[in-house]
């Protein structure tokens, strides 16, 4: 493509123009060229200076550097101003704006930190009371669970009594149609010996064998009755018996399910105070069609007093050219105390070095 004339376009990434190096190197020749001469007669100065002519020629050739060095840097300045020029026009049209845009950006954030405290605090107090009243929940299910518990042992106890009457009463039972079939038994025995004296005509022994028979049957009927009365005895036991074993099942499972009820509220608590627990940023996020908002808490420290400051706990925490620049303010502040040798400073080695000025 033909060369237009025109500087190229934003975002370009061609190099500079081609003549810049070399008009530069043209222009400034004579610097350059003594920078080059000097450069090479000081690879030619011993490491060690020897001799006062050695000195002498280390000075020269230092006072001569510095003076070149002076120069490249005002050419270097002048040479850059047309540039610096060029960058401030550019920074005029877009940091102008840049800047107000981002200080408008803050200055809604500063708003919208208000507004997302609020509505942090609004949310913590929410999910609190919520927590709270999953809390109360909570300690009512375990209220009904213990409550079931001891309906459902006293159940159980009432069972075990009601079994034990249904064993009673089937023991007395048992005796009881063991006595009956005695006096079936006498019965019979008795009217067989009133047969065999009404056979032998004894009649004193038939009268006596009479009376022991009315005495058996009025036994026997007895017996008869009693062991009818426990028998029914028996039946009702029984009935109480499977009825209490039937309740006692029932409120253990009523129980058991007041028991998970109540361990399933537990756990919707532990839910609602990790909500209720919940982060700065979680608790006031707000979305929008182009961002989200939300806050972000960090430790800060905005006012501090020199003279109550705990600088053993920071010790660890100093920036190493931090201390070194308290060391240098305390060396100034000190400076008599040290020519007289009475200014000490633990942890470091102070000296009065003596080094080379050129002028």
């Amino acid at each position: 493509m033909m060369d237009d004339g025109l500087p190229p376009g934003i975002g370009h990434n061609q190099p500079p123009p081609p003549d810049l190096k070399g008009r530069l190197e043209l222009t400034h020749s004579g610097v350059i060229k003594r920078a080059t001469d000097l450069l090479a007669e000081a690879a030619k100065v011993p490491d060690k200076l020897d001799t006062e002519d050695d000195a002498k020629t280390a000075t020269d050739l230092a006072s001569l550097a510095k003076a070149c060095s002076k120069e490249l840097e005002r050419n270097r300045v002048n040479e850059k101003e047309p540039f610096l020029t060029a960058e401030r026009v550019v920074d005029a049209i877009f940091v102008t704006p840049r800047d107000k845009l981002v200080n408008m950006a803050k200055v809604l954030e500063r708003r919208l930190t208000v507004f997302l405290q609020a509505k942090a605090a609004a949310e913590k107090a929410a999910r609190e009371a919520e927590a709270e009243r999953e809390r109360q929940a909570a300690q009512d299910r375990f209220n009904d669970a213990v409550s079931a518990q001891r309906v459902a042992t006293a159940a159980k106890l009432n069972a075990a009594k009601m079994a034990d009457a249904e064993r009673i009463a089937k023991l007395d039972l048992d005796a009881a149609g063991r006595a009956f079939q005695d006096a079936r038994n006498a019965l019979a025995a008795a009217q067989q010996l009133r047969a065999d004296a009404e056979t032998a005509g004894n009649a004193i022994a038939f009268q006596a064998a009479t009376n022991d028979v009315e005495q058996a049957m009025a036994a026997a009927e007895l017996a008869r009755g009693r062991f009818h009365e426990l028998r029914n005895a028996q039946t009702e036991a029984t009935r109480q018996t499977d009825a209490a074993k039937a309740k006692a099942l029932a409120e253990a499972r009523e129980a058991e399910q007041a028991q998970q009820q109540a361990e399933a509220q537990a756990n919707v608590v532990r839910a609602a105070e990790r909500d209720a627990e919940a982060s700065p940023a979680e608790l006031s996020r707000t979305r929008s069609s182009f961002g989200m908002a939300g806050l972000r808490s960090a430790w800060k420290c905005n006012d501090w007093k020199r003279a109550e400051l705990d600088l053993e706990a920071l010790r660890q925490h100093l920036p190493a050219d931090g201390i070194e620049q308290a060391i240098r303010s305390w060396i100034r502040a000190n400076k008599d105390g040290l020519n007289e040798g009475t200014a000490t400073l633990a942890g470091v080695s102070i000296i009065n070095e003596a080094t080379t000025v050129v002028r």
